[in-house]
Protein backbone atom coordinates (compact mmCIF):
# COMPACT_ATOMS: atom_id res chain seq x y z
CA UNK A 1 0.00 0.00 0.00
CA UNK A 2 0.86 3.58 -0.54
CA UNK A 3 3.90 4.54 1.83
CA UNK A 4 5.55 0.86 1.87
CA UNK A 5 8.49 0.01 -0.42
CA UNK A 6 7.94 -3.24 -3.01
CA UNK A 7 11.27 -4.81 -2.59
CA UNK A 8 11.97 -7.42 -5.94
CA UNK A 9 14.93 -9.45 -5.71
CA UNK A 10 15.92 -10.38 -9.64
CA UNK A 11 16.26 -14.03 -8.92
CA UNK A 12 16.98 -15.05 -12.90
CA UNK A 13 17.05 -13.35 -16.37
CA UNK A 14 16.97 -15.75 -19.72
CA UNK A 15 17.35 -13.93 -23.36
CA UNK A 16 16.35 -15.22 -26.47
CA UNK A 17 19.07 -16.35 -28.76
CA UNK A 18 18.34 -13.81 -31.30
CA UNK A 19 18.14 -9.87 -30.29
CA UNK A 20 18.34 -6.77 -31.78
CA UNK A 21 20.31 -3.35 -31.89
CA UNK A 22 19.63 -0.03 -34.10
CA UNK A 23 20.51 3.69 -34.91
CA UNK A 24 17.60 6.22 -35.80
CA UNK A 25 18.66 9.19 -37.40
CA UNK A 26 18.65 12.10 -35.37
CA UNK A 27 18.54 10.40 -32.12
CA UNK A 28 20.88 9.38 -29.34
CA UNK A 29 24.00 11.33 -27.92
CA UNK A 30 25.69 12.66 -31.38
CA UNK A 31 22.19 13.36 -32.91
CA UNK A 32 23.44 16.34 -34.91
CA UNK A 33 25.50 14.01 -37.16
CA UNK A 34 24.70 13.36 -40.34
CA UNK A 35 23.88 9.38 -40.10
CA UNK A 36 21.00 6.39 -41.26
CA UNK A 37 18.24 4.48 -39.18
CA UNK A 38 19.78 1.26 -39.48
CA UNK A 39 19.20 -2.13 -37.79
CA UNK A 40 21.05 -4.94 -36.93
CA UNK A 41 20.00 -8.95 -35.48
CA UNK A 42 22.59 -10.13 -33.05
CA UNK A 43 23.14 -13.69 -32.91
CA UNK A 44 23.24 -14.97 -29.12
CA UNK A 45 25.81 -17.98 -28.34
CA UNK A 46 27.34 -19.71 -25.84
CA UNK A 47 26.73 -16.86 -23.27
CA UNK A 48 27.77 -14.01 -26.09
CA UNK A 49 26.15 -11.62 -28.28
CA UNK A 50 27.61 -11.80 -31.56
CA UNK A 51 28.57 -8.07 -33.28
CA UNK A 52 29.97 -8.34 -36.50
CA UNK A 53 33.61 -10.08 -36.19
CA UNK A 54 33.62 -9.33 -31.99
CA UNK A 55 32.02 -11.29 -29.43
CA UNK A 56 30.74 -9.77 -25.83
CA UNK A 57 30.21 -11.25 -23.26
CA UNK A 58 26.21 -11.31 -22.13
CA UNK A 59 25.07 -8.95 -19.28
CA UNK A 60 21.63 -9.55 -19.72
CA UNK A 61 19.45 -6.31 -17.57
CA UNK A 62 16.05 -5.30 -17.42
CA UNK A 63 15.79 -1.78 -19.44
CA UNK A 64 12.54 -1.25 -17.55
CA UNK A 65 10.94 -1.71 -13.73
CA UNK A 66 8.96 -0.27 -11.76
CA UNK A 67 5.58 0.38 -9.95
CA UNK A 68 2.84 2.98 -10.36
CA UNK A 69 3.72 6.64 -9.93
CA UNK A 70 2.38 8.57 -7.85
CA UNK A 71 -0.10 11.58 -9.57
CA UNK A 72 -0.55 11.38 -12.63
CA UNK A 73 -0.09 8.33 -15.29
CA UNK A 74 3.27 8.23 -16.87
CA UNK A 75 4.35 6.31 -20.01
CA UNK A 76 6.28 3.10 -19.28
CA UNK A 77 9.06 4.91 -21.09
CA UNK A 78 9.88 7.53 -18.43
CA UNK A 79 12.50 7.21 -15.73
CA UNK A 80 11.57 8.59 -12.67
CA UNK A 81 10.96 8.41 -8.62
CA UNK A 82 8.46 5.35 -9.30
CA UNK A 83 11.08 3.54 -11.39
CA UNK A 84 10.23 3.16 -15.19
CA UNK A 85 12.64 3.24 -17.83
CA UNK A 86 16.41 3.66 -16.49
CA UNK A 87 17.80 1.55 -18.48
CA UNK A 88 20.35 0.90 -16.02
CA UNK A 89 22.89 -1.98 -16.86
CA UNK A 90 22.91 -3.06 -13.36
CA UNK A 91 19.60 -4.10 -12.84
CA UNK A 92 20.59 -7.67 -13.44
CA UNK A 93 20.52 -11.30 -11.83
CA UNK A 94 20.97 -11.37 -8.26
CA UNK A 95 20.41 -7.85 -7.59
CA UNK A 96 17.95 -6.16 -5.54
CA UNK A 97 15.62 -3.10 -6.20
CA UNK A 98 13.51 -0.96 -3.60
CA UNK A 99 10.84 0.67 -5.36
CA UNK A 100 8.33 3.21 -3.55
CA UNK A 101 4.86 2.10 -3.55
CA UNK A 102 2.72 4.78 -4.42
CA UNK A 103 -1.26 2.54 -4.93
CA UNK A 104 -2.56 -0.24 -3.42
CA UNK A 105 -0.71 -3.13 -5.16
CA UNK A 106 2.11 -1.19 -6.39
CA UNK A 107 1.55 -2.60 -9.91
CA UNK A 108 4.75 -3.42 -10.98
CA UNK A 109 5.76 -3.79 -14.54
CA UNK A 110 8.76 -4.89 -16.10
CA UNK A 111 10.11 -5.80 -19.49
CA UNK A 112 12.29 -3.76 -22.40
CA UNK A 113 15.18 -6.82 -22.05
CA UNK A 114 18.60 -6.13 -22.72
CA UNK A 115 21.29 -8.96 -23.53
CA UNK A 116 24.02 -6.57 -23.00
CA UNK A 117 24.29 -2.81 -22.43
CA UNK A 118 27.11 -0.66 -21.03
CA UNK A 119 26.55 2.50 -18.81
CA UNK A 120 25.19 5.57 -21.41
CA UNK A 121 23.88 3.41 -23.71
CA UNK A 122 25.50 6.34 -26.26
CA UNK A 123 23.70 4.88 -29.46
CA UNK A 124 19.99 4.83 -28.15
CA UNK A 125 19.35 1.08 -28.11
CA UNK A 126 21.16 -1.97 -26.18
CA UNK A 127 20.80 -5.52 -27.84
CA UNK A 128 17.01 -5.58 -26.91
CA UNK A 129 15.93 -9.18 -26.65
CA UNK A 130 12.83 -11.38 -26.12
CA UNK A 131 13.42 -13.27 -23.22
CA UNK A 132 11.90 -14.24 -19.71
CA UNK A 133 12.67 -12.85 -15.74
CA UNK A 134 12.25 -14.17 -12.68
CA UNK A 135 11.34 -12.13 -9.68
CA UNK A 136 10.87 -12.58 -5.88
CA UNK A 137 8.72 -9.84 -3.87
CA UNK A 138 8.50 -9.15 -0.20
CA UNK A 139 7.55 -5.51 1.14
CA UNK A 140 9.01 -3.36 3.73
CA UNK A 141 6.04 -1.41 5.46
CA UNK A 142 5.50 2.20 6.18
CA UNK A 143 9.02 3.22 5.64
CA UNK A 144 10.02 3.83 1.46
CA UNK A 145 12.64 6.39 -0.14
CA UNK A 146 12.24 9.19 -2.47
CA UNK A 147 13.89 7.64 -5.51
CA UNK A 148 14.75 3.60 -6.25
CA UNK A 149 17.48 1.77 -4.53
CA UNK A 150 19.59 -0.56 -6.11
CA UNK A 151 21.82 -3.33 -4.23
CA UNK A 152 24.46 -5.12 -5.38
CA UNK A 153 26.84 -7.46 -4.36
CA UNK A 154 28.95 -4.46 -3.20
CA UNK A 155 27.31 -1.57 -3.56
CA UNK A 156 23.92 0.30 -2.82
CA UNK A 157 22.89 3.23 -5.83
CA UNK A 158 20.36 5.34 -5.71
CA UNK A 159 18.43 5.85 -9.29
CA UNK A 160 17.72 8.88 -10.51
CA UNK A 161 16.69 10.62 -13.79
CA UNK A 162 16.00 14.28 -14.75
CA UNK A 163 15.77 15.95 -18.35
CA UNK A 164 19.09 17.38 -17.04
CA UNK A 165 21.54 14.98 -16.64
CA UNK A 166 23.44 17.36 -14.49
CA UNK A 167 20.34 17.43 -12.36
CA UNK A 168 19.70 13.90 -12.12
CA UNK A 169 23.78 13.46 -11.03
CA UNK A 170 23.23 16.45 -7.87
CA UNK A 171 19.79 14.69 -6.83
CA UNK A 172 21.81 11.19 -6.28
CA UNK A 173 24.93 12.78 -4.61
CA UNK A 174 22.60 14.67 -2.29
CA UNK A 175 20.85 11.52 -1.39
CA UNK A 176 24.39 9.73 -0.95
CA UNK A 177 25.33 12.17 1.31
CA UNK A 178 22.44 12.31 3.34
CA UNK A 179 22.64 8.30 4.28
CA UNK A 180 26.15 8.57 4.95
CA UNK A 181 25.15 11.15 7.34
CA UNK A 182 22.44 8.90 9.02
CA UNK A 183 24.45 5.91 8.78
CA UNK A 184 27.78 7.24 10.42
CA UNK A 185 25.93 10.07 12.64
CA UNK A 186 28.30 12.70 10.61
CA UNK A 187 27.36 16.17 9.97
CA UNK A 188 26.97 17.23 6.36
CA UNK A 189 30.11 18.34 5.88
CA UNK A 190 32.15 14.97 7.22
CA UNK A 191 29.35 13.04 4.79
CA UNK A 192 30.61 14.98 1.85
CA UNK A 193 34.08 14.71 2.34
CA UNK A 194 33.89 11.38 2.39
CA UNK A 195 31.43 10.99 -0.79
CA UNK A 196 34.91 12.27 -2.73
CA UNK A 197 36.85 9.13 -1.14
CA UNK A 198 33.84 6.57 -1.23
CA UNK A 199 30.86 7.34 -3.81
CA UNK A 200 31.13 6.82 -7.63
CA UNK A 201 29.13 8.45 -9.68
CA UNK A 202 27.96 6.11 -12.46
CA UNK A 203 25.45 6.85 -16.05
CA UNK A 204 22.33 4.90 -16.92
CA UNK A 205 21.90 6.16 -20.01
CA UNK A 206 21.96 9.69 -22.07
CA UNK A 207 19.57 9.83 -25.20
CA UNK A 208 15.93 9.37 -23.48
CA UNK A 209 14.03 12.75 -22.41
CA UNK A 210 14.68 11.78 -18.90
CA UNK A 211 18.66 10.92 -18.60
CA UNK A 212 19.55 8.37 -15.75
CA UNK A 213 22.48 8.68 -13.05
CA UNK A 214 22.96 6.28 -9.89
CA UNK A 215 25.34 7.34 -6.69
CA UNK A 216 27.02 4.23 -6.22
CA UNK A 217 28.12 3.60 -2.24
CA UNK A 218 30.30 0.46 -0.85
CA UNK A 219 27.84 -1.75 1.18
CA UNK A 220 29.91 -1.31 3.89
CA UNK A 221 29.32 2.34 4.44
CA UNK A 222 25.27 2.44 4.72
CA UNK A 223 22.80 0.33 4.54
CA UNK A 224 18.80 -0.04 2.97
CA UNK A 225 17.58 1.73 6.38
CA UNK A 226 19.80 4.77 6.28
CA UNK A 227 17.86 5.42 2.75
CA UNK A 228 14.64 4.96 4.01
CA UNK A 229 12.32 7.11 5.78
CA UNK A 230 8.95 6.98 7.66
Amino acid sequence: MEGDTLVASIVDIEVADKGVILTISGSGVLADKQFKSQTKIVNIRHGFAEFKNVRLKLQPAIGTIGVAPYGEPLQTTVAYKHGGNFDCAEINKGSTLYLPVATDGALLAAGDLHAIQEDGELGVAAVEVAGRILLKFDIIKGKQAEWPILETRDHISILTADESLDKAVRIAAEKAVEAIMNSNRWSFEEAYMFSSLAVKVAINQVVDPKKGARAKIPREYVTIDDLLSS
